[in-house]
């Protein structure tokens, strides 16, 4: 797995990748060209990102596949749609007419206090929950951390942010 900014990945793509001396970026070009899924995030920002993206991925290449995925908030136009037979399909049929339901609900309590009593109350088989940064996903992991939920949680790391105690890396 490699992350890298649009600058780093698109100059490497284009034999030109900067930071990198005349006789790696060879190597660059083809090290990120081949058996590689590019997973694009907020697609709709570099609109010519993804025009170098599909033009390399419709090359096609000599050794192994370049695929490219792109996800947005923002619509390109090109929406999912679903046939009679993908609706009639038992699995997700049942996933797509599923009720599903959102709870707003106004506390005057801390916000990480709020959800780990939403979390040990009746709480549901499945429970997502959105925070705005990393060190609030780390404070409710380590409150809700315990028996009583069983959990593994995971939060992105930052550079303000470090492993807690209930963190467990890849190769621990």
């Amino acid at each position: 797995m490699l992350v890298g900014t649009v600058d780093k990945v698109g100059s490497g793509l284009l034999f030109s990748a900067y930071g990198e001396g005349a006789y790696a970026k060879p190597r660059y070009a083809g090290l990120l060209g081949n058996d590689t899924l590019v997973i694009f995030d907020e697609c709709h920002l570099v609109p010519a990102f993804q025009a170098l993206l599909d033009n390399v991925e419709l090359a096609g290449g000599k050794l192994r596949p370049f695929h490219t995925m792109t996800m947005s908030a923002t619509s390109s136009g090109d929406d999912i749609t679903f046939s009679e037979e993908d609706l009639t399909n038992p699995v997700l049929g049942a996933r797509l007419n599923a009720k599903k339901k959102l709870n707003l609900i106004e506390t005057t309590m801390k916000l990480t206090q709020q959800i780990v009593k939403l979390a040990r109350t009746d709480p549901p088989k499945r429970t997502i929950v959105f925070v705005n940064s990393p060190s609030t996903a780390v404070e409710v992991g380590e409150l809700l951390r315990g028996p009583s939920l069983g959990l593994n949680l995971c939060v992105p790391i930052s550079r303000t942010v470090r492993p807690s105690k209930w963190y467990r890396g890849p190769h621990a």
